[in-house]
């Protein structure tokens, strides 16, 4: 993790499941959560030429005891979680100028 914490970085994580990251968003200037986005539409989010919209829809771990220490059949039952379910964050993306015709 040394890598991160030596130059500014966003750290992109592809979610097919919950994770446990906590080292991770700790080291990283930024942490981004994507379930299947295109190379162009993640360019576009990370540029600010788009606004991020979606929530996570599990919540993310702080620590693998808290996933041992939960409980199989209710969901979002980790205690202290890194994220919860429903986390994300949206900013607008600034208008254009109108082009003025010469």
């Amino acid at each position: 993790m040394g890598e991160l914490r030596e130059v500014s970085s966003v750290v992109i994580v592809h979610l097919d499941r919950p994770a446990v990251i906590p080292e991770v968003t700790a080291a990283a200037a930024a942490t981004v959560a994507e379930f299947g986005i295109t190379d162009e539409a993640l360019l576009a989010l990370l540029f600010g030429d788009a606004s991020p919209e979606g929530r996570l829809p599990v919540e993310m771990p702080s620590s693998m005891r808290s996933v041992e220490a939960s409980r199989e059949d209710i969901p979002n039952d980790t205690g202290d979680p890194l994220f919860p379910a429903g986390h994300g964050l949206s900013y607008g993306v600034p208008e254009e100028e109108p082009h003025q015709l010469d």
